[in-house]
């Protein structure tokens, strides 16, 4: 049939000039001569759909099987025009009766997989990527495909490997270097991370969710000024995108712009003012150094009113939040609350009530078995979490419970190496939030110990969703949550005074013992070495080894007091990031000290080596009042066998250094005024004879602290008694 492989040859052509209504008649001659040609039925049908008349395709492909018969191809394009149609168990039916007839096709399969997994049956669709790779491996959009599939289903590494073999084949494209580099991020592997956004904006340089990806990993490495760049390039390239406002706010604030970062807070806001988060991100901006108590109240009071005016505006159980909103960094209470000295109790309560009844819960089952208890911890907090809990999950008794750690994936080498018991599961936290929430409520906990709860969003947003029958949370972050649904601050008489319990609006517990398990640190290779810090040998050094975000201005009157009364008394502070909180507090230092300021030494930020170091070299060590040392700074300043003078506060926060003292029997050093402080700090520096018997003594009687196997048995014996009351309610 000559005449109709020239008529076909002659519509393609037509077809390809773009001359689309000869093409079509051209099609149509070739059926009227042959009804079974195939190919003529599929290109009239594909000459349809392309120009959008997608019914008629439908129709002209659906003619061509029942004219010729089951065929692969005509399969194929019937389930991509039902695709476009919106009929996904049609396109889907299509594809799969196209593959039947020919298995062996890789487009097939890519385009099934793809159905399905729009259709949410991802292992499904898993499987039909990975055959089309199987069958074509430069098909790029296949492994594409996979990649993604696989990272949506939690196959972390294996996502990680797909898209490291995409990129051998394709290294420009954009998508799979900006998907690789958040799943490394995720990781926190962050060098590598910004590595492989930079990658993929060399690929796409308008690609605005690598420049919004990369200014996160720089915002998470601190580096804020060029984290400000980045997140300034994702507004301009994509002005609509609100998360980009508020992160460049963020990290605006990060740099001391205060005035930018509310500005770019209220741009957002404006774009949506529905969104809830967005308003609290303004309230909440921020860190500084507050100059002055009343500077103090004064914000409180302002926070407080605006708190009340959301609250008027949106009523608590209005509406219910969604889960993608919860991960707006910073919209938890502001930091700053914890170091001012005052009750939070008050503010956090308004916090939480502004926020009751927002966020959707999942109906929890009730619990029998073994009790199963998750202690979470977000991601960049292990640190200190480690310190003081490894040795607690180490030693419960597992015949008695089932505990897990929850913890991001950054940490599992640091895991590995602490919480050595293999009693202990782990299990990550998902980045993302409602991943996170899933998990949780899937792991059907019958406690949720929160290490802590408002260092970060996450860990202030996940107790609300209710993942477990109880909720706690303890001395990670010494102060009340807010929350209604955290049921209880675990905590010591060691560190609480009478009445504490008005502090909290959880139910206090007060354990005879502090609730942690601190291994004793090797101090054998710490000498002083006060000629490496410029300490002359003349000169008494009072070593505050606190974060300068904890040194109110409370603090100063006890600073220039004992410069006045030690003319050769020298006191040294360790720098904190980012920089200008340190010139705010050279600047209240000016207003304070007098001349005394001549003697106050900053110290660039040190490692941990040279920390212990600076501990060891100094004469006193200075405990900030109203939140002072924690585990760390006192344990190791008595492993040490330094005198450590502290001033014992109204809260928790500013009692712990005063707790452990009394413990070992040196509340000597535990002072009740700001003179006493004062007086004891300068009678230690001046007399080296006196501080260093009472130096020895330190050495011996700290040793009670490390290791305490009876905390873990206390703690241990509270959870399984709060778990079978909560059974049994």
């Amino acid at each position: 049939m000559p005449d109709v492989v020239d008529g076909f040859a002659a519509a393609q052509e037509l077809h390809r000039a773009g001359r689309l209504d000869q093409a079509e008649l051209g099609y149509r001659k070739v059926l009227q001569a042959d009804p079974t040609n195939t190919a003529a039925w599929r290109m009239l049908g594909i000459l349809a759909r392309d120009s959008g008349r997608l019914r008629e395709a439908v129709v002209f492909l659906e003619e061509g099987l029942h004219a010729v018969g089951p065929d692969a191809k005509l399969y194929f394009h019937l389930g991509q025009t039902y695709a476009a149609l919106g009929n996904r168990d049609s396109a889907i039916r299509s594809h799969r009766l196209g593959l039947t007839l020919t298995e062996a096709n890789p487009t097939g399969h890519l385009a099934l997989g793809q159905l399905l997994h729009a259709r949410g049956e991802r292992q499904a669709a898993l499987e039909h990527f990975g055959r089309a790779v199987e069958l074509a491996p430069d098909l790029i959009d296949a492994r594409f495909s996979l990649a993604v599939a696989l990272a949506e289903d939690d196959q972390t590494a294996a996502a990680e490997r797909a898209y490291r073999e995409l990129l051998e084949r394709a290294p420009d494209h954009a998508a799979a270097a900006l998907n690789l580099a958040a799943i490394v991020q995720d990781q926190g592997r962050l060098d590598e991370a910004i590595e492989g956004y930079r990658r993929a904006l060399a690929s796409d340089p308008r690609s605005w969710k690598a420049e919004f990806n990369l200014g996160s990993a720089l915002g998470a490495k601190r580096d804020f000024a060029a984290a400000a760049i980045a997140f300034q390039r994702a507004v301009d390239l994509q002005p609509d995108a609100l998360d980009a406002h508020v992160r460049l706010g963020e990290v605006l604030a990060g740099c001391g712009q205060a005035d930018r970062a509310q500005e770019c807070f209220r741009r957002a806001l404006s774009a949506t003012p529905d969104r809830l988060l967005s308003a609290l991100r303004i309230e909440c901006m921020g860190e500084r150094i507050f100059q002055g108590n009343d500077e103090i109240d004064a914000y409180r009071r302002r926070l407080g009113d605006r708190l009340t005016e959301l609250a008027e505006r949106e009523p608590a159980g209005k509406w219910q939040m969604p889960l993608a909103e919860m991960p707006v960094a910073g919209s938890q209470p502001p930091t700053p609350l914890v170091y001012q000295g005052r009750n939070d109790k008050p503010l956090k309560e308004q916090f939480a009530r502004l926020l009751a009844g927002r966020m959707p819960r999942a109906e929890l089952r009730r619990r029998t078995g073994k009790p199963r208890v998750g202690f979470v911890v977000t991601p960049e907090h292990e640190g200190v979490f480690l310190r003081g809990m490894a040795g607690v999950l180490n030693h419960l008794d597992p015949s008695r419970l089932q505990a897990t750690l929850v913890c991001g994936a950054g940490a599992q080498n640091r895991v590995a190496s602490l919480v050595t018991s293999v009693d202990v599961q782990r299990a990550f936290l998902p980045t993302k939030f409602s991943s996170a929430v899933e998990m949780l409520q899937g792991a059907e906990f019958d406690l949720l110990y929160f290490w802590e709860v408002g260092t970060d969003a996450t860990n202030y947003f996940l107790p609300l969703a209710r993942a477990a029958p109880l909720q706690c949370t303890s001395w990670g972050w010494p102060v009340t949550s807010g929350l209604e649904e955290i049921d209880y601050f675990i905590s010591s008489d060691m560190v609480e005074p009478v009445g504490a319990e008005a502090h909290y609006s959880e139910h206090l517990v007060r354990l005879r013992r502090l609730p942690l398990y601190y291994a004793r640190p090797d101090m054998s290779g710490v000498a002083a070495d006060r000629e490496r810090f410029g300490f002359a040998a003349g000169e008494h050094i009072y070593f505050c080894a606190q974060n300068p975000r904890k040194v109110h201005p409370d603090f100063d009157r006890l600073i220039r007091g004992i410069l006045e009364a030690d003319p050769r008394g020298v006191v040294v502070l360790v720098e904190a990031t980012p920089a200008f909180l340190n010139e705010q507090l050279r600047s209240r230092f000016q207003r304070t000290l007098g001349d005394t300021l001549a003697r106050v030494r900053f110290l660039p930020r040190v490692t941990k080596g040279e920390f212990l170091q600076l501990i060891a070299s100094a004469d006193v060590i200075l405990d900030t009042p109203h939140y002072g040392g924690g585990a760390n700074t006192t344990y190791e300043t008595l492993a040490l066998g330094k005198p450590l003078v502290t001033l014992a506060g109204e809260f928790h926060r500013g009692r712990y250094a005063a707790g452990v003292l009394a413990r070992i029997g040196l509340d000597d050093f535990v002072t009740a005024t700001p003179d006493a402080y004062i007086r004891l700090a300068v009678a230690l520096g001046g007399d080296a004879a006196w501080r260093g018997g009472w130096s020895h003594k330190i050495s011996r009687s700290a040793s009670v602290l490390f290791e305490d196997r009876g905390a873990v048995g206390e703690l241990e014996d509270w959870m399984l008694t709060a778990i079978a009351r909560s059974r049994e309610a």
